[in-house]
């Protein structure tokens, strides 16, 4: 079911329709929802900020299509400091519950892989037993406090970056 729903800044339902049984574009529902007798309706000069399945017209924005929503950054770098240098190459502490993955501790983990492979810790394109243990031992040797754990940080980004190279792979052998 299509569901439109509308809320206040203090997110308070202002307006719901639910009448919409099936799939139907968001557009079509909110022209529903305009023309009802009873429906929708947009204070002149007001605007209500909607998803990407709205176009924009009077009375209703949608985000630019190549903006990003803002992401809080874990470190800027100072002037004239470079990746790797003074300040920047401190490993940023995690916060919360949830561990962060970032650009430096990525390369870590793939220098310390690359180790293992040297080392012949691989069997059939796995790594063997024990090696995300390693690879945890590892990267606390060379991020300390990073707090990288084996089971689950480790393993999920192993395998997305797996992931992510074979898709790189596929994409590169269809060209």
């Amino acid at each position: 079911m299509n569901v439109l729903g509308v809320v206040n800044q203090n997110v308070e339902f202002m307006y719901c329709l639910a009448s919409w049984e099936g799939s139907a574009h968001d557009g079509k529902v909110l022209r529903d929802a305009l023309l009802r007798p009873n429906g929708l309706r947009v204070p002149k000069g007001t605007y209500y900020l909607c998803d990407l399945g709205y176009s924009n017209c009077e009375g209703f924005l949608t985000p630019y299509r190549g903006q990003r929503m803002p992401r809080k950054r874990k470190h800027t770098l100072g002037e004239g400091e470079r990746e790797g240098e003074g300040e920047g190459s401190q490993v940023p502490q995690p916060k919360g519950p949830y561990f962060s993955w970032t650009e430096m501790l990525d390369a870590i983990l793939i220098d310390c892989m690359q180790e293992l492979v040297h080392k012949h810790q691989v069997e059939n394109g796995n790594f063997k037993s024990g090696s995300f243990t390693e690879l945890e031992i590892m990267m606390n040797k060379k991020a300390p406090g990073c707090g990288v754990k084996a089971d689950p940080n480790i393993r999920s980004r192993h395998k997305k970056l797996k992931r992510d190279f074979m898709a790189g792979h596929l994409l590169r052998s269809k060209s």
